[in-house]
């Protein structure tokens, strides 16, 4: 009897120690990571101006374990950014950066990969989803943070 209790207790304990772990891996965003845009750019539908922006992990979406995001802009306003779509990589992405669509000269925020890591965020952006995947004119612009975490 005390055998197999002690089995039970010891399983039980990994389980713990695993979700800990694994959950400690899938957080892709501690506090914030700062970054400079040097251009204006659309950000969940919303215009924003250049400047010095921090990207943050706000809150869980109702009923599940998938974090938020907000953006916040110069001025200390934070907008939402939503639910992210995860996106996995096979080899870890070299810097922090923020990557935006090009399109027809317009800037749209549409990813985030983080440094050492294969996981990275990518934003919806809405109706303008379908013009930019038929963009001809259409480029990648990639800005690496500059401050860190």
């Amino acid at each position: 009897m005390f055998n197999i209790r002690s089995k039970v207790l010891m399983m039980a304990f990994i389980l713990v120690v695993g979700g800990i772990a694994a959950n400690a891996q899938t957080s892709t965003l501690g506090s914030s990571v700062r970054f400079d845009v040097p251009m204006d750019f659309v950000a969940n539908g919303q215009m924003m101006p250049a400047g010095r922006y921090a990207l943050a992990r706000s809150s869980f979406a109702a009923n599940t374990t998938t974090p938020q995001y907000t953006l916040r802009m110069p001025n200390g306003h934070a907008i939402p950014l939503g639910v992210p779509i995860p996106s996995y990589s096979g080899s870890a992405a070299n810097d922090t950066a923020m990557i935006f669509e090009n399109v027809d000269g317009q800037y749209y925020l549409s990813a985030v990969n983080f440094g050492g890591r294969t996981t990275g965020l990518d934003f919806k952006v809405g109706h303008t989803g379908h013009r930019m995947m038929e963009a001809r004119n259409r480029t990648r612009v990639i800005y690496s943070s500059d401050v860190g975490r």
